[in-house]
């Protein structure tokens, strides 16, 4: 129902971006990777300081450059059996996307082959953007899932920023103040309930 209270019709076919009533939407909703060091993990990263929703499809054993990772605390699930440069995470990655950002060296196999899925899939490309032509796109493209993709030498730190200034709000701004704040506290009561225990211990 709308604030009136009159009942509006939803039918097949309905874009809710193009009815002046329905609030706007926000691109993107997800960032998703495949989670490998570099510009992957800086996606990821950068949708939770964004309070985005992040995921994607990992390598075999969450495998990455060096080592296993945790990826499943960002949502990621462990793909299937794959070869060495894990052609069917970066297939799937950027099949269940709506489009793909790429940053570093777009001269390496990975980019190419990264590059070559997005086109066969027909989804949006764009490649070392600034924070203001990757939002332009973004919103241009309606891209509600982002594929970050790039290079294991990507600059983390470049790459990070790069896609949380194109995207930050006020609210995400707060929400991430937030869970630092939270974090901070937790970390306390964790130090607090060590030495208490230790105190014990010592204790005759």
């Amino acid at each position: 129902q709308d604030n009136r209270g009159s009942r509006r019709r939803i039918y097949v076919g309905y874009a809710p971006e193009l009815d002046p009533k329905y609030p706007t939407l926000k691109y993107p909703r997800k960032i998703i990777s495949g989670g490998q060091v570099g510009a992957d993990q800086a996606g990821l990263s950068a949708g939770k300081k964004l309070d985005l929703q992040t995921g994607g499809t990992a390598p075999p054993k969450y495998m990455t450059s060096e080592g296993p990772k945790l990826l499943q605390s960002y949502g990621l699930v462990e793909g299937e059996p794959d070869t060495t440069i894990w052609r069917k995470r970066t297939a799937a990655n950027a099949k269940m996307s709506d489009g793909t950002v790429w940053f570093g060296n777009n001269t390496s196999r990975g980019y190419h082959l990264t590059k070559k899925r997005a086109t066969e899939f027909n989804k949006h490309w764009i490649e070392n953007p600034s924070p203001e032509e990757l939002k332009r796109w973004a919103t241009k493209n309606k891209i509600g899932v982002l594929n970050v993709a790039g290079n294991r030498t990507a600059d983390v730190v470049a790459t990070e920023k790069t896609i949380v200034d194109a995207f930050k709000t006020p609210e995400s701004q707060k929400a991430w103040e937030r869970r630092l704040q939270d974090a901070e506290k937790q970390a306390f009561w964790d130090a607090y309930e060590e030495e208490r225990i230790r105190l014990a211990e010592s204790t005759p």
